[in-house]
């Protein structure tokens, strides 16, 4: 990539790394659980994850060179689960660090600062990077049956991914969450307390599919703005949490 990034050029390509990195971070944390709960000492099949990386560094320009990239690349090589912990939690920050103060000098990076801590965080900076990249485009575009149609989908998406279990809707939701080791959940399931959040949250995980994905792809439509956030909320919230279930520790 080119360089150096008009203004403009260079908030849309900080918008569009941080959600790549965002997506990254959370596929992390997931193949760290995956790891634990299948007894993987490395990770088998990393090309998708290392595909995922090789895309972010694509939109690097060429004055760009971010903290710790080399260490992240090293440890996809390695693809130990020691080494996506090290990603998740100390890589990824870094390069997104990295990313947040690049082109920022002087007095403008000062005011840019003073005003984002006045004016808080922007409603889409809370959503699930999948769903802010898939769906707020057709927010803006007045489709909310659209927007809340696609959040949802893209759960049952997430679901089929890393369950590997090819079905839709009830029937997967019933067969891949719950609370034992190797299901899926949306909480560790360690206590009996967590256990009720991921039982709970299975149910309305099937209500979203229920009440929302099946009776706008049947014709209703009666969607507002307000409702199709707040239906990219619930899932962004189901998305963030979803986890494997792994054996408690002794």
């Amino acid at each position: 990539m080119t360089s150096p990034l008009k203004p403009k050029q260079l908030e849309k390509w900080r918008s569009a790394l941080l959600t790549r990195l965002d997506d990254l971070q959370i596929d992390a944390r997931r193949i760290q659980q995956m790891m634990k709960a299948t007894g993987q000492s490395v990770l088998e099949d990393k090309s998708e994850f290392e595909s995922k990386w090789d895309r972010i560094v694509e939109l690097f320009p060429e004055d760009f060179h971010p903290s710790r990239a080399g260490d992240l690349a090293r440890h996809i090589a390695f693809a130990m689960p020691h080494d996506f912990h090290d990603i998740e939690n100390f890589d990824i920050p870094a390069v997104v660090d990295s990313v947040k103060r690049y082109g920022r000098k002087g007095k403008y990076f000062i005011d840019e600062e003073i005003e984002q801590a006045q004016v808080g965080s922007d409603v889409g900076e809370l959503l699930h990077p999948q769903i802010r990249d898939a769906c707020m485009d057709l927010l803006a575009s007045r489709r909310f049956g659209d927007a809340a149609q696609k959040s949802v989908g893209l759960l049952m998406d997430e679901l089929r991914r890393l369950s590997r279990y090819d079905a839709d809707g009830d029937k997967l939701i019933r067969k891949v969450v719950g609370t034992q080791p190797g299901q899926l959940g949306f909480s560790d399931c360690q206590s009996i307390g967590s256990m009720r959040v991921t039982e709970g949250l299975k149910i309305i995980a099937q209500g979203l599919y229920k009440g929302v994905r099946d009776p706008l792809s049947h014709g209703w439509d009666e969607m507002r703005s307000t409702d199709a956030l707040q239906v990219m909320s619930m899932v962004s919230f189901l998305l963030t949490n979803l986890r494997f279930v792994v054996e408690p520790d002794d």
